[in-house]
């Protein structure tokens, strides 16, 4: 279940979807600790982005990063009916500007569930959009996130009714430098955003939550995206350690 969606239904129940097992689906049900396999998705993906809609439904966007590259359109999910696919809902107006392609920039969409089965996507991409999920799906550009470029691992959080935070990220997935830069989306008459104050740092892979005055937390993250090129040292490095062990046994 490495790299998964993940969503909270309506009763208490939890559905897992894709990952490392890109097709799978699995329900987990608190109550009484039991899991059990759910229908396999129509389209394998992982990093893709899951939310619950105002009806039950679950949604799902993107996650090139594993089941072939490309072409992660939109799905819903329903109890009894299992997952379908959205005709008019593309993963297009939602790609970053990633170097690496799609591999990477349909990842970790910003998703909000809103009235009447809509979910509004509020980044990592500059673009914002609003989907509708029904059987007559669509997609409708809502313009830029104000002077934010793409903040891919960033993080956004809705603090108040149709009101999100949006907090860090880099341009790329990584070998990219991460931002500060924080953006208030008010959601409730149209669609305005406003560049707040910075975070005292910059930050991606990031956490937030909202505390019960309203206020948000910003935890962890760090300055610069993943970096690919240390990891690929380290796993030579580890590479030649074992080559040595072996020699000297």
């Amino acid at each position: 279940m490495f790299c998964p969606g993940v969503s909270i239904l309506p009763d208490g129940r939890i559905l897992i979807s894709g990952g490392s097992n890109a097709a799978s689906s699995t329900i987990y049900n608190p109550a009484n600790n039991t899991w059990s396999a759910a229908t396999p998705m129509d389209i394998p993906r992982a990093y893709q982005s899951n939310v619950t809609l105002s009806n039950g439904q679950v949604f799902l966007l993107g996650g090139s990063w594993a089941g072939g590259q490309g072409g992660k359109n939109g799905d819903i999910w329903s109890t009894g009916a299992g997952w379908r696919g959205l005709a008019n809902a593309p993963v297009a107006p939602i790609l970053t500007n990633d170097p690496q392609g799609v591999f990477r920039s349909d990842n970790h969409a910003w998703l909000f569930a809103v009235a009447d089965g809509k979910v509004f996507h509020a980044g990592p991409s500059r673009r914002m959009n609003m989907y509708t999920t029904s059987s007559t799906s669509a997609v409708q550009d809502l313009g830029l996130r104000a002077d934010s470029g793409d903040a891919m691992n960033g993080n956004a959080v809705m603090y108040d009714v149709g009101k999100i935070l949006t907090l860090g990220g880099s341009p790329a997935y990584q070998d990219s430098d991460a931002t500060a830069r924080a953006h208030a989306i008010d959601i409730n008459n149209g669609v305005t955003v406003t560049r707040t104050g910075d975070m005292a740092a910059r930050r991606a892979f990031l956490n937030s939550v909202v505390l019960p005055d309203g206020q948000v937390l910003a935890l962890g993250g760090q300055a610069y995206g993943d970096r690919q090129v240390h990891r690929a040292r380290a796993d030579d490095c580890a590479a030649h350690i074992s080559q040595r062990g072996a020699i000297a046994a």
